[in-house]
């Protein structure tokens, strides 16, 4: 067995790059609302599949039904951030993904922490974590500092 070194990529700061952050506040803001609407039709989606199923399941999946929110959100963000356009559908929409600082993909624990510190800090305090990015150069929020992510401009627009 081998112990070749791991190779540490250092974040963009230390490699004299900055990655293209002009405007992503505006477009993280639009994004949420198209991703609020898609959550919001896959919960009445799984909401009606697991009222349906609870017939066949003597009334199981309807433990699920008040915690379909949280879930769906959840796997939601996990599954498309961690996915290979690293953004969800509003982000790929206008043009906008995330990304590790050192510019690797981000995997399903770390897009599923971000999502959950995003929706714990919006309800906390919501208007402060706009501010809190109208501060910062390269535009990131709280919760993308605490889980070491950054959201830059895609050249693509893929849906």
């Amino acid at each position: 067995m081998r112990n070749d070194p791991v190779e540490i990529i250092p974040p963009y700061e230390e490699r004299g790059y900055q990655p293209p952050v002009s405007g992503v506040l505006g477009s993280r803001l639009l994004a949420y609302c198209v991703d609020l609407l898609v959550i919001g039709l896959l919960v009445v989606f799984y909401g009606f599949l697991a009222s349906f199923l609870g017939f066949f399941t003597f009334g199981l999946t309807w433990f699920f039904i008040p915690i379909m929110v949280p879930l769906v959100a959840l796997f939601y963000n996990g599954f498309t951030l961690s996915g290979p356009y690293r953004a969800t559908w509003g982000m790929r929409l206008v043009g906008i993904e995330m990304r590790m600082r050192n510019g690797e993909r981000v995997n399903f624990l770390v897009a599923a922490v971000h999502a959950v510190m995003f929706y714990m800090l919006n309800y906390c305090f919501t208007p402060m974590i706009l501010l809190f990015g109208l501060l910062r150069s390269d535009r990131r929020l709280a919760h993308d500092l605490l889980t070491d992510t950054i959201i830059t401009r895609t050249i693509r627009f893929v849906l």
